[in-house]
């Protein structure tokens, strides 16, 4: 275990009130410290900023640091407060206990504030340097007829049971497309694409006639490009809707998304629905990518990240 960590769980042990609670404080922080995560620091003297990457995942770090600095730069001289604040970069921030930013968050952590994430700049792993740009892309493809009638989706196998779950259906429903993806961590270096034999490019995707959004180890970080899509997109929406990013407050079942039980067991349902009103599920593919044109862009991003910064 840290010296820190111990040092701090001792100071907690034998001190009392308001100093008793900063050690506990402290002592919790550390025990609970995320994985990938990074510092953002701003002066209100000087009015200067500053980062400290601790540990970054893919080009996540590097990314977020990036839409802040745009943020930070366009705001700083209405800035009153120095501040410095943990961003968590990973997938969920966990039991981390102190204040901070983060991608997205489950009910009940009032502690973190969430933040548009890495992908609104670039992610380089599945070949998008651009954001704009790349979901421009999967807009010009929506205009195209779909080459399957099929409901599609690609991802890695053993991150969520019901990845797992849809792959088997997979076999029995024809309907049902599940191309599998098999990479390593190791595989993933900041600002290099992964292989073309080891995904099918995500503004490929809407090759299909509807797609699908599954569960994952945390949020899903490729929702928002599927808004773009222009297909009728399904959801599968737990009770508490897994992890939720900041814009998720917005989208509505069967305005945005079609929704899935989170044990799939509608989705043949829900999928033969489509198929007797796609006129209907059409126009729920066409709100989705309108909201996602006017409310999911770069500048969208950093205008959400100036109104949390100035709220510090």
């Amino acid at each position: 275990m840290d010296i820190d960590i111990l040092r701090y769980r001792l100071l907690s042990h034998i001190t009392f009130g308001a100093v008793k609670r900063i050690y506990r404080s402290k002592y919790k922080a550390l025990k609970n410290k995320p994985l990938f995560w990074l510092e953002v620091s701003f002066n209100a003297e000087n009015k200067s900023f500053s980062f400290q990457d601790f540990n970054g995942f893919d080009c996540r770090n590097i990314s977020t640091m990036r839409l802040l600095a745009t943020a930070l730069s366009r705001i700083r001289y209405q800035l009153k407060h120095s501040f410095k604040i943990p961003v968590i970069t990973d997938d969920f921030a966990g039991d981390y206990p102190l204040k901070c930013f983060g991608y997205a968050k489950k009910k009940g952590q009032e502690n973190v504030t969430l933040i548009p994430d890495f992908f609104f700049d670039s992610w380089a792993s599945i070949g998008c340097n651009n954001y704009d740009a790349y979901m421009d892309e999967i807009v010009k493809n929506s205009s195209q007829q779909p080459v399957y009638n099929k409901l599609f989706w690609s991802g890695s196998l053993d991150i969520h049971p019901m990845r797992v779950n849809f792959f088997e259906m997979s076999k029995i429903d024809t309907r049902l497309e599940c191309l599998p993806i098999n990479w390593k961590r190791e595989e993933l270096t900041a600002g290099k694409k992964l292989a073309k034999d080891v995904i099918l490019e995500l503004k490929n995707f809407n090759q299909y006639k509807y797609l699908i959004d599954l569960p994952c180890r945390g949020y899903s970080g490729r929702f928002k490009a599927l808004l773009f899509s222009g297909r009728p997109l399904f959801k599968v929406a737990p009770p508490d809707m897994q992890l939720r990013e900041y814009f998720y407050d917005d989208l509505n079942p069967f305005i945005h998304y079609i929704p899935v039980r989170d044990d799939l067991s509608d989705l043949k349902e829900q999928l033969d629905w489509a198929e007797a009103n796609y006129d209907k599920a059409l126009e729920i593919a066409k709100n989705a990518q309108v909201y996602a044109l006017t409310h999911l862009r770069t500048e969208n991003a950093i205008e959400y990240l100036e109104k949390i910064l100035l709220n510090l």
